[in-house]
Protein backbone atom coordinates (compact mmCIF):
# COMPACT_ATOMS: atom_id res chain seq x y z
CA UNK A 1 0.00 0.00 0.00
CA UNK A 2 2.93 2.37 1.19
CA UNK A 3 5.28 2.06 -1.83
CA UNK A 4 2.79 0.74 -4.39
CA UNK A 5 4.70 -3.24 -4.59
CA UNK A 6 2.98 -4.67 -7.86
CA UNK A 7 3.69 -8.01 -6.99
CA UNK A 8 1.07 -10.38 -7.19
CA UNK A 9 2.48 -12.23 -4.50
CA UNK A 10 5.00 -11.17 -1.21
CA UNK A 11 7.32 -13.63 -0.29
CA UNK A 12 9.14 -13.78 3.05
CA UNK A 13 11.90 -15.86 4.37
CA UNK A 14 12.18 -16.05 7.59
CA UNK A 15 13.08 -18.62 10.70
CA UNK A 16 10.10 -20.58 9.87
CA UNK A 17 10.24 -20.82 6.13
CA UNK A 18 9.01 -19.20 3.21
CA UNK A 19 5.69 -17.05 4.08
CA UNK A 20 3.26 -15.05 1.48
CA UNK A 21 0.95 -12.63 1.84
CA UNK A 22 -1.34 -11.11 -1.00
CA UNK A 23 -3.71 -8.29 -1.77
CA UNK A 24 -7.65 -9.90 -1.98
CA UNK A 25 -10.99 -8.27 -2.30
CA UNK A 26 -12.07 -5.10 -0.41
CA UNK A 27 -8.35 -3.95 0.02
CA UNK A 28 -7.60 -6.62 2.50
CA UNK A 29 -4.20 -8.31 2.52
CA UNK A 30 -4.17 -12.37 2.97
CA UNK A 31 -0.87 -14.08 4.38
CA UNK A 32 -0.42 -17.80 4.42
CA UNK A 33 1.21 -19.52 7.29
CA UNK A 34 1.80 -23.15 8.40
CA UNK A 35 -0.74 -25.37 10.30
CA UNK A 36 0.56 -26.63 13.74
CA UNK A 37 0.01 -29.91 14.57
CA UNK A 38 -0.96 -30.87 18.11
CA UNK A 39 -1.58 -33.89 20.45
CA UNK A 40 -3.13 -34.40 24.02
CA UNK A 41 -1.33 -33.18 27.20
CA UNK A 42 -3.59 -32.75 30.02
CA UNK A 43 -1.99 -34.87 32.68
CA UNK A 44 1.74 -33.20 32.17
CA UNK A 45 0.47 -29.48 32.48
CA UNK A 46 -1.99 -29.93 35.01
CA UNK A 47 -0.20 -27.36 36.95
CA UNK A 48 -0.20 -24.41 34.10
CA UNK A 49 -4.03 -25.65 33.33
CA UNK A 50 -4.99 -24.94 36.84
CA UNK A 51 -2.70 -21.29 37.10
CA UNK A 52 -4.40 -20.22 33.78
CA UNK A 53 -7.88 -21.29 34.06
CA UNK A 54 -8.77 -22.27 37.94
CA UNK A 55 -11.73 -24.26 38.60
CA UNK A 56 -13.53 -23.49 34.87
CA UNK A 57 -14.20 -27.36 33.48
CA UNK A 58 -11.64 -27.82 30.82
CA UNK A 59 -12.81 -30.40 28.03
CA UNK A 60 -9.03 -31.05 26.45
CA UNK A 61 -5.50 -29.68 26.32
CA UNK A 62 -3.14 -30.22 23.75
CA UNK A 63 0.41 -29.01 22.85
CA UNK A 64 1.52 -28.12 19.33
CA UNK A 65 5.21 -28.76 17.78
CA UNK A 66 5.71 -25.19 18.54
CA UNK A 67 5.12 -25.56 22.29
CA UNK A 68 1.88 -23.82 22.17
CA UNK A 69 0.04 -25.12 24.75
CA UNK A 70 -3.67 -25.20 23.92
CA UNK A 71 -6.85 -25.21 26.66
CA UNK A 72 -9.91 -26.11 25.29
CA UNK A 73 -12.99 -25.29 28.16
CA UNK A 74 -16.06 -27.19 28.08
CA UNK A 75 -18.52 -26.39 25.92
CA UNK A 76 -20.75 -25.19 29.05
CA UNK A 77 -18.30 -22.59 30.20
CA UNK A 78 -19.99 -18.71 28.84
CA UNK A 79 -17.65 -16.13 26.66
CA UNK A 80 -17.86 -14.14 29.90
CA UNK A 81 -15.95 -16.52 31.97
CA UNK A 82 -13.62 -16.72 29.31
CA UNK A 83 -12.84 -12.89 28.96
CA UNK A 84 -13.29 -12.63 32.38
CA UNK A 85 -10.02 -15.40 33.34
CA UNK A 86 -7.05 -13.13 34.61
CA UNK A 87 -4.15 -14.64 34.57
CA UNK A 88 -0.44 -13.71 36.17
CA UNK A 89 2.86 -14.14 34.59
CA UNK A 90 5.02 -15.11 37.82
CA UNK A 91 2.17 -18.62 37.87
CA UNK A 92 2.33 -19.72 35.00
CA UNK A 93 6.34 -19.24 34.32
CA UNK A 94 6.60 -21.29 37.99
CA UNK A 95 4.17 -23.84 36.55
CA UNK A 96 5.67 -24.27 32.92
CA UNK A 97 8.77 -22.66 32.34
CA UNK A 98 9.38 -24.67 29.18
CA UNK A 99 6.85 -23.60 26.85
CA UNK A 100 6.26 -20.99 24.36
CA UNK A 101 2.47 -19.37 24.77
CA UNK A 102 -0.89 -20.44 26.05
CA UNK A 103 -4.07 -20.44 24.54
CA UNK A 104 -7.36 -20.58 25.97
CA UNK A 105 -10.65 -21.36 23.63
CA UNK A 106 -14.11 -21.70 23.48
CA UNK A 107 -16.48 -23.15 21.14
CA UNK A 108 -18.75 -20.53 20.00
CA UNK A 109 -22.44 -20.62 20.54
CA UNK A 110 -25.28 -18.49 18.66
CA UNK A 111 -26.58 -16.92 21.79
CA UNK A 112 -23.35 -15.03 23.11
CA UNK A 113 -20.64 -15.40 20.56
CA UNK A 114 -21.68 -13.40 18.11
CA UNK A 115 -20.52 -10.20 15.81
CA UNK A 116 -22.59 -7.03 15.07
CA UNK A 117 -24.10 -8.58 11.95
CA UNK A 118 -25.48 -11.46 14.23
CA UNK A 119 -22.80 -14.06 12.51
CA UNK A 120 -21.85 -16.85 14.89
CA UNK A 121 -17.98 -17.25 15.73
CA UNK A 122 -17.08 -20.88 15.41
CA UNK A 123 -14.76 -20.23 18.45
CA UNK A 124 -13.12 -17.53 20.80
CA UNK A 125 -10.01 -17.40 22.17
CA UNK A 126 -7.26 -15.33 24.21
CA UNK A 127 -3.58 -15.80 24.08
CA UNK A 128 -1.09 -15.53 26.91
CA UNK A 129 2.48 -15.91 26.46
CA UNK A 130 5.08 -14.03 29.06
CA UNK A 131 7.53 -16.45 28.26
CA UNK A 132 8.21 -14.16 25.31
CA UNK A 133 7.15 -11.13 27.69
CA UNK A 134 3.57 -10.98 26.81
CA UNK A 135 1.00 -11.18 29.43
CA UNK A 136 -1.30 -11.11 26.91
CA UNK A 137 -1.36 -10.42 22.65
CA UNK A 138 -4.60 -8.67 21.56
CA UNK A 139 -4.88 -10.84 18.39
CA UNK A 140 -2.93 -13.19 17.68
CA UNK A 141 -2.16 -15.11 13.80
CA UNK A 142 0.29 -17.58 15.73
CA UNK A 143 -2.89 -19.09 17.48
CA UNK A 144 -4.72 -19.02 14.44
CA UNK A 145 -2.54 -22.09 13.41
CA UNK A 146 -3.93 -24.35 15.85
CA UNK A 147 -7.08 -24.08 12.90
CA UNK A 148 -6.18 -27.94 11.43
CA UNK A 149 -6.84 -29.65 15.28
CA UNK A 150 -9.74 -26.92 15.87
CA UNK A 151 -11.10 -27.04 12.54
CA UNK A 152 -11.19 -30.93 12.05
CA UNK A 153 -11.89 -32.16 16.00
CA UNK A 154 -14.28 -29.62 16.85
CA UNK A 155 -16.45 -29.12 13.79
CA UNK A 156 -15.16 -32.12 11.46
CA UNK A 157 -14.72 -29.09 8.50
CA UNK A 158 -11.73 -26.55 7.32
CA UNK A 159 -13.51 -23.75 7.07
CA UNK A 160 -14.53 -22.15 10.09
CA UNK A 161 -15.35 -18.34 11.60
CA UNK A 162 -14.18 -16.45 14.59
CA UNK A 163 -13.28 -12.39 14.67
CA UNK A 164 -12.20 -12.95 10.47
CA UNK A 165 -12.90 -15.51 8.11
CA UNK A 166 -9.79 -18.31 8.20
CA UNK A 167 -10.19 -21.29 5.45
CA UNK A 168 -7.65 -23.88 6.39
CA UNK A 169 -5.91 -25.39 2.96
CA UNK A 170 -4.61 -28.87 3.83
CA UNK A 171 -1.39 -27.92 5.06
CA UNK A 172 -1.61 -24.24 5.70
CA UNK A 173 -4.00 -21.57 6.46
CA UNK A 174 -5.48 -18.47 5.29
CA UNK A 175 -5.90 -15.63 7.79
CA UNK A 176 -7.47 -12.05 6.23
CA UNK A 177 -6.77 -8.74 8.40
CA UNK A 178 -9.36 -6.20 8.76
CA UNK A 179 -7.86 -2.86 7.84
CA UNK A 180 -8.30 -0.47 10.87
CA UNK A 181 -11.01 1.80 11.03
CA UNK A 182 -10.81 5.37 13.30
CA UNK A 183 -13.07 7.94 13.17
CA UNK A 184 -11.02 10.81 12.59
CA UNK A 185 -10.28 12.48 10.03
CA UNK A 186 -6.92 14.07 8.96
CA UNK A 187 -3.33 12.90 10.04
CA UNK A 188 -1.25 12.55 13.55
CA UNK A 189 2.25 12.51 13.38
CA UNK A 190 3.75 10.27 16.05
CA UNK A 191 6.96 9.95 17.90
CA UNK A 192 7.84 7.14 20.12
CA UNK A 193 9.86 9.46 23.28
CA UNK A 194 12.18 7.56 25.84
CA UNK A 195 12.20 9.13 29.15
CA UNK A 196 14.34 9.94 32.18
CA UNK A 197 16.93 7.04 31.15
CA UNK A 198 20.69 7.58 29.42
CA UNK A 199 20.37 4.43 26.97
CA UNK A 200 18.43 4.76 23.91
CA UNK A 201 16.67 1.48 23.17
CA UNK A 202 16.69 0.76 27.23
CA UNK A 203 14.03 2.90 27.30
CA UNK A 204 10.05 3.38 28.17
CA UNK A 205 7.55 4.46 25.63
CA UNK A 206 5.59 7.19 25.15
CA UNK A 207 3.40 7.94 22.08
CA UNK A 208 3.18 11.67 21.10
CA UNK A 209 0.41 12.85 18.84
CA UNK A 210 0.02 16.65 17.71
CA UNK A 211 -1.96 17.90 15.37
CA UNK A 212 -3.46 21.42 14.09
CA UNK A 213 -6.97 20.75 13.64
CA UNK A 214 -9.44 23.59 13.37
CA UNK A 215 -11.87 21.36 14.63
CA UNK A 216 -10.66 20.24 17.84
CA UNK A 217 -10.09 15.90 18.49
CA UNK A 218 -13.01 15.05 21.01
CA UNK A 219 -11.82 12.54 24.12
CA UNK A 220 -13.74 9.55 22.83
CA UNK A 221 -11.73 9.65 19.79
CA UNK A 222 -8.71 10.66 21.49
CA UNK A 223 -9.12 6.71 23.80
CA UNK A 224 -9.55 5.10 21.20
CA UNK A 225 -6.42 5.94 19.40
CA UNK A 226 -4.87 6.04 22.92
CA UNK A 227 -6.08 1.58 23.45
CA UNK A 228 -4.58 0.93 19.77
CA UNK A 229 -1.10 2.48 21.19
CA UNK A 230 -1.20 0.15 23.58
CA UNK A 231 1.11 1.88 25.76
CA UNK A 232 1.31 3.40 29.29
CA UNK A 233 0.72 7.09 27.98
CA UNK A 234 -0.45 8.61 24.52
CA UNK A 235 0.35 12.21 24.79
CA UNK A 236 -2.01 14.77 22.54
CA UNK A 237 -0.74 18.48 21.73
CA UNK A 238 -1.77 20.79 19.87
CA UNK A 239 -1.32 24.89 19.59
CA UNK A 240 -3.52 26.60 21.92
CA UNK A 241 -3.45 29.86 19.60
CA UNK A 242 -4.63 29.22 16.07
CA UNK A 243 -1.53 31.66 14.91
CA UNK A 244 0.84 29.85 16.49
CA UNK A 245 3.52 27.13 15.16
CA UNK A 246 5.13 24.19 16.80
CA UNK A 247 8.01 26.45 16.30
CA UNK A 248 6.80 29.83 17.90
CA UNK A 249 3.94 28.75 20.24
CA UNK A 250 4.41 29.10 23.72
CA UNK A 251 1.36 27.55 25.59
CA UNK A 252 -0.06 24.31 24.20
CA UNK A 253 -3.03 22.20 25.55
CA UNK A 254 -1.70 18.91 26.32
CA UNK A 255 -3.87 15.58 27.50
CA UNK A 256 -2.65 12.09 28.28
CA UNK A 257 -4.68 8.92 27.84
CA UNK A 258 -3.89 5.73 29.39
CA UNK A 259 -5.22 2.56 27.30
CA UNK A 260 -8.67 2.48 29.38
CA UNK A 261 -8.93 6.17 30.34
CA UNK A 262 -7.78 9.66 30.30
CA UNK A 263 -4.91 10.55 33.03
CA UNK A 264 -5.03 13.27 35.14
CA UNK A 265 -1.34 13.47 35.82
CA UNK A 266 1.50 12.41 33.53
CA UNK A 267 5.19 13.67 33.70
CA UNK A 268 6.61 11.46 31.36
CA UNK A 269 4.84 12.56 28.78
CA UNK A 270 5.06 16.02 29.89
CA UNK A 271 8.74 15.63 28.96
CA UNK A 272 8.52 13.84 25.89
CA UNK A 273 6.00 16.67 24.28
CA UNK A 274 8.35 19.42 25.25
CA UNK A 275 11.32 16.62 23.61
CA UNK A 276 9.27 16.78 20.67
CA UNK A 277 8.58 20.81 20.42
CA UNK A 278 12.20 21.58 21.71
CA UNK A 279 14.66 18.98 19.91
CA UNK A 280 12.12 18.59 16.92
CA UNK A 281 11.17 21.83 16.06
CA UNK A 282 13.59 23.78 17.60
CA UNK A 283 10.76 25.98 19.81
CA UNK A 284 12.45 29.06 21.10
CA UNK A 285 10.40 29.67 23.76
CA UNK A 286 12.34 29.77 26.84
CA UNK A 287 9.68 27.86 29.23
CA UNK A 288 7.22 25.82 27.40
CA UNK A 289 3.59 25.98 29.16
CA UNK A 290 0.90 23.12 28.91
CA UNK A 291 -2.81 23.30 29.69
CA UNK A 292 -3.90 20.24 30.91
CA UNK A 293 -6.52 19.00 33.56
CA UNK A 294 -3.94 19.26 36.48
CA UNK A 295 -3.20 23.06 35.59
CA UNK A 296 -0.71 24.81 34.18
CA UNK A 297 2.83 22.66 33.63
CA UNK A 298 5.92 23.98 32.41
CA UNK A 299 9.25 22.81 30.47
CA UNK A 300 12.33 23.88 29.92
CA UNK A 301 15.80 22.60 28.68
CA UNK A 302 19.19 23.01 31.12
CA UNK A 303 22.43 21.84 31.29
CA UNK A 304 23.48 18.82 29.34
CA UNK A 305 20.70 18.69 26.76
CA UNK A 306 18.12 17.47 29.62
CA UNK A 307 14.80 18.70 30.15
CA UNK A 308 13.19 20.08 33.02
CA UNK A 309 9.73 19.57 33.34
CA UNK A 310 7.66 20.92 36.85
CA UNK A 311 4.28 19.10 38.25
CA UNK A 312 2.68 19.87 41.30
CA UNK A 313 3.15 18.66 44.61
CA UNK A 314 0.54 15.54 45.50
CA UNK A 315 0.83 15.21 49.32
CA UNK A 316 -0.46 12.61 51.51
CA UNK A 317 -2.08 11.20 54.35
CA UNK A 318 -2.05 7.63 56.59
CA UNK A 319 -4.58 5.46 55.57
CA UNK A 320 -3.17 2.20 56.92
CA UNK A 321 -6.19 0.63 57.99
CA UNK A 322 -8.80 1.53 55.45
CA UNK A 323 -6.50 -0.16 52.66
CA UNK A 324 -5.59 -3.15 54.63
CA UNK A 325 -6.64 -5.64 51.43
CA UNK A 326 -4.83 -3.95 48.83
CA UNK A 327 -2.19 -3.40 50.69
CA UNK A 328 -1.96 -7.47 51.27
CA UNK A 329 -2.51 -8.05 47.94
CA UNK A 330 0.17 -6.41 46.77
CA UNK A 331 3.18 -6.85 49.32
CA UNK A 332 2.00 -10.45 50.48
CA UNK A 333 4.22 -10.78 54.09
CA UNK A 334 6.79 -7.94 53.55
CA UNK A 335 6.37 -5.77 56.57
CA UNK A 336 5.30 -2.34 56.17
CA UNK A 337 6.36 0.72 57.51
CA UNK A 338 3.63 3.14 56.82
CA UNK A 339 0.82 3.68 53.93
CA UNK A 340 -0.33 6.71 52.49
CA UNK A 341 -2.89 8.36 50.13
CA UNK A 342 -2.75 11.26 47.50
CA UNK A 343 -4.54 13.72 46.99
CA UNK A 344 -4.42 12.61 43.49
CA UNK A 345 -6.02 8.81 44.86
CA UNK A 346 -1.98 7.12 44.45
CA UNK A 347 -1.49 4.91 47.37
CA UNK A 348 2.03 4.57 48.57
CA UNK A 349 3.36 1.84 50.82
CA UNK A 350 6.36 2.30 52.56
CA UNK A 351 7.98 -0.98 53.10
CA UNK A 352 10.47 -1.16 56.52
CA UNK A 353 14.00 -0.31 56.51
CA UNK A 354 14.85 -4.10 56.90
CA UNK A 355 13.28 -5.06 53.30
CA UNK A 356 15.99 -5.20 50.49
CA UNK A 357 15.91 -3.62 47.12
CA UNK A 358 15.87 -7.31 46.01
CA UNK A 359 12.47 -8.32 47.55
CA UNK A 360 11.29 -4.83 46.02
CA UNK A 361 11.72 -6.17 42.77
CA UNK A 362 10.80 -9.46 43.30
CA UNK A 363 7.70 -8.63 44.31
CA UNK A 364 4.84 -9.95 41.58
CA UNK A 365 1.52 -7.84 41.97
CA UNK A 366 -2.04 -9.46 40.16
CA UNK A 367 -4.19 -7.15 38.71
CA UNK A 368 -7.29 -9.00 39.50
CA UNK A 369 -6.17 -9.08 43.04
CA UNK A 370 -5.59 -5.27 43.48
CA UNK A 371 -8.87 -4.68 41.52
CA UNK A 372 -10.69 -6.68 43.73
CA UNK A 373 -9.00 -4.87 46.71
CA UNK A 374 -10.10 -1.84 45.72
CA UNK A 375 -12.41 -0.89 42.77
CA UNK A 376 -11.22 2.18 42.15
CA UNK A 377 -7.86 4.11 42.28
CA UNK A 378 -4.89 6.36 40.63
CA UNK A 379 -1.68 3.85 41.11
CA UNK A 380 -0.21 2.17 44.06
CA UNK A 381 3.31 3.24 44.46
CA UNK A 382 5.32 0.78 46.58
CA UNK A 383 8.65 1.93 48.14
CA UNK A 384 11.82 1.56 50.45
CA UNK A 385 14.34 3.96 51.49
CA UNK A 386 17.66 4.34 49.74
CA UNK A 387 20.76 2.12 51.56
CA UNK A 388 24.46 2.42 50.75
CA UNK A 389 24.92 -1.40 50.50
CA UNK A 390 22.39 -2.42 47.82
CA UNK A 391 20.81 0.94 46.55
CA UNK A 392 23.30 2.62 44.52
CA UNK A 393 24.11 3.36 40.56
CA UNK A 394 26.70 2.43 38.25
CA UNK A 395 28.97 5.12 39.53
CA UNK A 396 28.35 4.15 43.32
CA UNK A 397 26.08 6.85 44.00
CA UNK A 398 23.47 6.21 46.53
CA UNK A 399 19.71 6.27 45.88
CA UNK A 400 17.98 8.28 48.38
CA UNK A 401 14.82 6.14 47.80
CA UNK A 402 13.63 3.01 45.44
CA UNK A 403 10.11 2.77 44.00
CA UNK A 404 7.81 0.74 42.11
CA UNK A 405 4.53 1.90 40.60
CA UNK A 406 1.16 -0.38 39.46
CA UNK A 407 -1.81 0.71 38.15
CA UNK A 408 -4.23 -1.86 36.62
CA UNK A 409 -7.66 0.93 37.33
CA UNK A 410 -5.86 2.65 34.19
CA UNK A 411 -4.87 -0.44 32.42
CA UNK A 412 -1.12 -0.67 33.00
CA UNK A 413 -0.10 -3.38 35.13
CA UNK A 414 3.21 -1.72 35.98
CA UNK A 415 4.67 1.40 35.04
CA UNK A 416 8.37 1.32 34.32
CA UNK A 417 8.96 4.99 35.20
CA UNK A 418 6.83 7.28 36.11
CA UNK A 419 6.86 10.79 36.72
CA UNK A 420 3.27 11.56 38.18
CA UNK A 421 4.38 8.98 41.05
CA UNK A 422 7.25 11.12 41.88
CA UNK A 423 5.60 13.99 42.74
CA UNK A 424 3.91 12.07 45.35
CA UNK A 425 7.44 10.72 46.41
CA UNK A 426 8.98 13.65 46.70
CA UNK A 427 7.14 15.60 49.75
CA UNK A 428 6.62 12.47 51.41
CA UNK A 429 10.37 11.32 51.22
CA UNK A 430 11.60 14.78 51.24
CA UNK A 431 9.82 14.99 54.97
CA UNK A 432 11.35 12.09 56.40
CA UNK A 433 14.87 12.45 54.58
CA UNK A 434 14.65 16.41 55.42
CA UNK A 435 16.31 17.16 52.06
CA UNK A 436 14.75 18.58 49.25
CA UNK A 437 17.02 17.22 45.97
CA UNK A 438 16.40 13.99 45.44
CA UNK A 439 17.80 11.13 43.61
CA UNK A 440 15.91 7.89 43.08
CA UNK A 441 15.45 5.34 41.03
CA UNK A 442 12.16 2.99 40.10
CA UNK A 443 12.94 -0.53 39.96
CA UNK A 444 10.90 -1.97 37.00
CA UNK A 445 12.30 -4.64 34.60
CA UNK A 446 12.78 -1.21 32.33
CA UNK A 447 13.62 1.55 35.17
CA UNK A 448 15.38 5.00 34.97
CA UNK A 449 16.80 6.99 37.50
CA UNK A 450 15.08 10.74 38.55
CA UNK A 451 17.14 13.57 39.37
CA UNK A 452 13.81 15.75 41.45
CA UNK A 453 13.59 18.97 43.85
CA UNK A 454 11.22 19.95 45.76
CA UNK A 455 10.76 23.78 45.63
CA UNK A 456 7.90 25.80 46.70
CA UNK A 457 4.82 23.58 46.28
CA UNK A 458 6.52 22.11 43.32
CA UNK A 459 8.58 19.20 42.11
CA UNK A 460 11.31 19.48 39.24
CA UNK A 461 12.27 16.63 37.83
CA UNK A 462 14.80 16.25 34.59
CA UNK A 463 15.98 13.61 32.23
CA UNK A 464 16.50 12.73 28.75
CA UNK A 465 14.41 12.17 25.88
CA UNK A 466 15.45 10.75 22.45
CA UNK A 467 13.30 9.34 19.67
CA UNK A 468 12.77 5.96 18.94
CA UNK A 469 9.78 6.07 16.49
CA UNK A 470 8.88 8.99 13.81
CA UNK A 471 6.26 8.00 11.49
CA UNK A 472 2.46 9.39 10.66
CA UNK A 473 -1.12 8.14 11.37
CA UNK A 474 -3.96 7.75 8.37
CA UNK A 475 -7.03 7.94 10.18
Amino acid sequence: MEYGNESEILEFETVSGILKAQKVAFDRIQIDLPAYESHPVHDKYRTVVEAAVKNLPVQEVVLSLSKKLLIRLSDDVTRKQLESIQTNDAELLAAAPDIAGLIVTLKGSSDECIDEDGNMYDFVSRYFSPWFGISEDPVTAQLMQYLHHIGQNFFGRKKISMLANAPVEEESYILSFRKAEFLLVGMLQLWSKDRYISRKYFHNDVCILWYNFMKDTDNDIKQRIASEMNLSETAFLKPIVESDTFQSGKRFSLDWFSPLRQVPLCGHATLASAAVLLKEYSNESEVLEFETVSGILKAQKIASDRIQIDLPADESHPVHDKYKAVVEAAVKNLPVQEVVLSLYNELLIRLSDDVTRKELESIQTNDAGLLAAVPDMGGLIITLKGSPDECTDEKGNMYDFVSRYFSPWYGISEDPVTGAAHSVLAPYWANILQKNKLYARQCSRRGGELHIELKKGRVLIDGNASIVVKGQIYI
